[in-house]
């Protein structure tokens, strides 16, 4: 007698739902799905997509919906095509600012229905990020049937600079700067990470390696990885790295559409989170096969909602005691000021 399969967190969903799509009546076999027995109830998955400048989006967002993601984040929109996306995803929209550089912005789309709650979209000038302007929006969770769970977390969306080194490490250093304590980075950072640099001085696009790269006294140009290690310092981790599954660490660019004369990008796109948030993820995977529609890879990350609940909580109530502290110190000190002022006779 078979075996019978192990329980997908895609087909193990709550019975109040809506039916999941029949993976048997594709015509080829959807990666993303891994054997995890989580219910939908305990799962939040995201999906992000560096698109091809905008184009086949309606292609773009048939893709996406088939994988049931609660956030969706998407690069290179252009303004006009921000309400199409929203419509044919069936989420609502929240872009990045524009700018006088480029009309593509940076896009976060959230489930209408979800377990996530919007709470502000900080948009700004952002004049520290001079190619496609970060989105930022705050979030928090839905904790039962009405309610919210105490405190919040901000999802940013970053697409970096294609030729400046110097920008994309102004624009990583900026994410210290984002309003809440855990943090959700996701972006097509143009870079390579610590460890896994590919060699592209050879290359015959010579601009190409002279964006990837940066200068260094006495040694010269070598591989620019400064967006890894600032992250990095920053206390945020890099969560396909954390999982270090075969299908987490897939390279994210096409290794079928790329410029002549350019070695592959190797993993340019990467989700990073603070340790709390990371340590809630359960699967990432780099979903290959889609090619014909950009030369950037879609991600799939899968975090445990549970444990992601947990630690928000736990980072607001770390924020409460700390404003408490701060308040008691502040009275400590008036009070010990006011001592001595009586003592000198001056009050």
């Amino acid at each position: 007698m078979s075996t019978p399969p192990a329980p997908s967190y895609r087909t193990a969903r709550d019975e109040t739902k809506e039916p999941m799509l029949d993976l048997a009546a594709l015509p080829l076999p959807l990666p993303g799905f891994p054997p995890l027995p989580l219910p939908r109830s305990q799962y939040l998955s995201v999906l992000s997509w560096t698109t091809a400048r905008g184009q086949d989006l309606e292609e773009v967002c048939l893709i996406a919906k088939r994988y049931d993601p609660d956030l969706v984040v998407l690069g290179e929109l252009c303004e006009e095509q921000v309400e199409d996306a929203a419509r044919m995803l069936g989420m609502d929209a929240h872009r990045s600012a524009g700018t006088d550089v480029t009309a593509h912005r940076t896009v976060i789309f959230v489930r209408r229905d979800g377990q996530l709650v919007a709470l502000h979209n900080h948009q700004g000038p952002n004049s520290r990020d001079p190619r496609i302007p970060r989105v930022n929006v705050e979030f928090t969770l839905r904790q039962g049937t009405s309610g919210r769970v105490p405190g919040s977390f901000t999802v940013a969306g970053l697409h970096l600079s294609y030729c400046s080194p110097t920008e994309r490490l102004i624009a990583a250093e900026n994410v210290s700067n984002l309003q809440s304590r855990l943090r959700l980075i996701i972006g097509d950072f143009n870079e390579d990470p610590v460890g896994e640099q590919i060699d592209r001085s050879r290359d015959a696009d010579r601009a190409h390696w002279h964006d990837r790269s940066h200068h260094v006294h006495g040694t010269g140009r070598i591989t620019a990885t400064r967006v890894d290690e600032d992250l990095t310092a920053q206390g945020l981790i890099d969560v396909a790295r954390l999982l270090n599954t075969e299908e987490a660490m897939r390279p994210t660019s096409s290794t079928v559409l790329r410029a002549p004369g350019q070695s592959p990008a190797g993993r340019g796109c990467r989700v990073y989170a603070d340790a709390p948030f990371a340590l809630a993820a359960v699967h990432l995977e780099v979903l290959a096969g889609y090619d014909d529609v950009s030369d950037h890879h879609p991600i799939l990350t899968v975090f445990h909602l549970p444990a992601l609940r947990v630690a928000v909580a736990a980072a607001a109530a770390d924020r409460d005691a700390r404003k408490q502290e701060l308040a008691a110190d502040r009275v400590e000190f008036k009070t010990a000021r006011i001592g001595r002022e009586i003592a000198a006779g001056i009050r």
